[in-house]
């Protein structure tokens, strides 16, 4: 009855009935981010102007040329192995000694007038022999000439393979000189002249050829 009391009274004071419902709690609100700093933009790398390429220097057939004559593997020493190995077979095998011959003996000397008597005498002979032999079974085959031509073939692989590389390396730094002119700032442009330098430097120890130097940007 008390209770009831109350809540009438309060009724009529405040006009509106008590709530029964516990209070909300109360949540704190996140701060709301500021807008972000504006980025700086990135300073722009120092830039080159396209140059023209190098100067071309020697020619694939003169790189090539020079490769096969410094290697000394060219066809025409094969081939002069091949002729002198058929030729070897008509020349005769050489057999040459010498003996120097020393004796002495002892004769009786019956001049006239003169007592009889031994005289010694000295021989001394330098003796020299000189033969010459043919084989004839040579003529028909000459075991050097497998040996010619075993020598030959491994000389021909030699000289392709020596072609295929000065070959490539010759196109490789027709590629790198094209990178060094159009290269777009200057540490690019230094990395294509250090490639450059590397490929000429291998093409001038197989070949002796060399190239124009490259002008300094």
């Amino acid at each position: 009855m008390t209770s009831l009391r109350l809540a009438l009274l309060l009724l009529l004071v405040t006009g509106a009935p008590p709530s029964t419902e516990p209070p909300a709690e109360t949540v704190a609100e996140a701060p709301v981010p500021g807008p972000a700093p504006p980025r700086e933009p990135p300073e722009p790398s120092e830039s080159l102007a396209p140059q023209p390429a190098p100067a071309p220097g020697p020619s694939l057939g003169e790189v090539q040329r020079a490769a096969v004559a410094r290697a000394q593997v060219d066809p025409p020493r094969a081939r002069r192995w091949l002729r002198d190995a058929r030729r070897s077979a008509a020349l005769p095998d050489l057999d040459a000694t010498w003996e120097h011959r020393m004796g002495q003996s002892w004769r009786r000397d019956r001049e006239v007038g003169s007592p009889d008597g031994l005289v010694d005498d000295h021989d001394a002979a330098d003796l020299w022999r000189l033969k010459l032999s043919w084989r004839l079974d040579r003529a028909w085959f000459n075991p050097d000439e497998l040996r010619a031509a075993r020598a030959a073939a491994d000389l021909e692989r030699l000289r392709r393979e020596l072609l295929v590389e000065v070959t490539h390396l010759y196109f490789e730094r027709e590629r790198a000189a094209r990178d060094w002119a159009a290269a777009p700032d200057a540490a690019t442009r230094a990395e294509s002249a250090l490639v450059l330098a590397e490929i000429e430097g291998l093409l001038h120890a197989m070949t002796g050829l060399s190239w124009p130097p490259r002008p300094e940007f």
